[in-house]
């Protein structure tokens, strides 16, 4: 079962998260991520919340844990945490084999 990561960000420094955002991305693609949405601005339809958005999918629990957890990983953590104000959230979710497939 695939996992997904969907966090939800208000930036407060944009350079510092910016550079956040660049390795850990590089980070979870390492361990088998697919980034689906990346950062963008979002449009409420209903409600309101904070103005960033990303998506991204492992292709199992495991995966996911690895990644959160690993020192790299850990390590660039602060900078999100100081640059913005997240919520974040885990979900299993349907497994998509083409976004996990190799040529």
């Amino acid at each position: 079962m695939a996992y997904y990561i969907v966090a939800h960000a208000d930036v407060r420094d944009i350079e510092t998260y910016r550079r956040y955002a660049e390795r850990a991305e590089e980070l979870m693609v390492q361990h088998g991520a697919r980034v689906l949405v990346g950062g963008v601005r979002g449009r409420y339809v209903e409600g309101n919340g904070p103005k960033r958005h990303s998506i991204v999918v492992f292709p199992d629990e495991a995966s996911a844990d690895a990644c959160y957890m690993s020192d790299a990983y850990q390590e660039i953590l602060p900078l999100a945490m100081r640059s913005a104000t997240r919520n974040v959230v885990v979900v299993n979710g349907p497994d998509v084999p083409e976004l996990f497939e190799t040529e």
